[in-house]
């Protein structure tokens, strides 16, 4: 009887080991998983601060020349958003 109780023992531990095995496995797929989502929404958020940022502060410098006097800046706008309005009012203005 003794025999047939660490027979079971050896078994269950095998069966743990191996969930354990696989259990670490995930924590770390998941850990990859997460670490290359962060990357990417970074990466992102980068590049659409950028996108939006550019013709802002195009646009502030416009607005400088402007204010120095200068009336004859070339504004070059090509986008339909808020900030191509902003240049294309600025472009008339300096008409």
């Amino acid at each position: 009887m003794a025999i047939d109780i660490s027979e079971q023992q050896k078994s269950l531990s095998l069966i743990i080991d191996d969930i354990k095995s696989k259990l670490l496995t995930v924590k770390i797929g998941f850990s990859i998983g997460i670490i290359l989502l962060i990357l990417i929404v970074s990466i992102t958020i980068y590049f659409i601060t950028k996108l939006v940022t550019r013709p802002l502060i195009n646009a502030v410098e416009l607005v400088n020349m402007i204010a120095e006097g200068n009336l004859f800046v070339d504004i070059d706008s090509t986008s339909n958003d808020e900030t191509g309005q902003l240049l294309t009012a600025m472009k008339k203005y300096g008409q």
